[in-house]
């Protein structure tokens, strides 16, 4: 019998999308960061996420098995920060590939769904999209200095589309619908989301 961790599930009210990296990993400095998308909630909602998360290391504080001498930092990440506007922005992120318990490692897919449900391609969510967001609440402790909550993403939906690049379709150029050629509609990769949830590497970057 496995001893399997159970984290605290959440799926986030509609709010606006920003930097969605669903199908390609996001990258630093040539490195993989593993795939994101941040979210901006209203006033109420904002409020009642940070409330969850906030109670969520509270618990963590308590039920984790650390050494007696282990020290909660000050401040601790916890997924979110104030942008330059003063807006709080929430990160979620999950890795982009995913070690089986045998060891194999696999890549990983994010699901995304449009309004009805349906699957579709999250490679063209742009900024100013409405979306949520489904993941949940992983608490980890490197250090006194590294610790706090993560916000692991593992879906999303798309309420309202804002196309990456802008938004511009033909008729925004003058075009009109005309007799002639059609493109063909994009074939979808036979890739099938992973469900289990397994423990990430942790960096304590927003």
């Amino acid at each position: 019998m496995t001893n399997k961790k159970k984290y605290t599930q959440i799926v986030t009210p509609k709010g606006e999308a920003l930097y969605a990296h669903l199908v390609k990993p996001e990258m630093y400095q040539g490195q993989d960061q593993g795939f994101s998308i941040q979210i901006k909630l209203n006033k109420k909602d904002t409020e009642a996420l940070i409330a969850t998360i906030d109670k969520e290391l509270e618990k963590a504080k308590q039920e984790m098995d650390l050494p007696t001498t282990a020290k909660w930092s000050k401040e601790p990440f916890l997924g979110y920060k104030e942008d330059k506007n003063g807006d709080i922005v929430f990160k979620f992120k999950a890795s982009s590939m995913i070690k089986t318990r045998t060891g194999e490692e696999l890549k990983r897919s994010i699901a995304v769904f449009d309004s009805q449900g349906n699957l579709i391609s999250g490679e063209n969510i742009g900024n100013g999209s409405t979306i949520r967001v489904s993941g949940y609440l992983m608490p980890f402790y490197v250090s006194k200095i590294i610790n706090g909550i993560s916000l692991k993403l593992t879906a999303v939906q798309v309420i309202d589309l804002v196309p990456y690049g802008g938004g511009r379709d033909a008729q925004a150029y003058g075009f009109e619908k005309e007799e002639g050629y059609v493109a063909p509609a994009p074939e979808e990769e036979e890739s099938e989301p992973i469900e289990e949830i397994e423990e990430e590497e942790i960096t304590g970057d927003f």
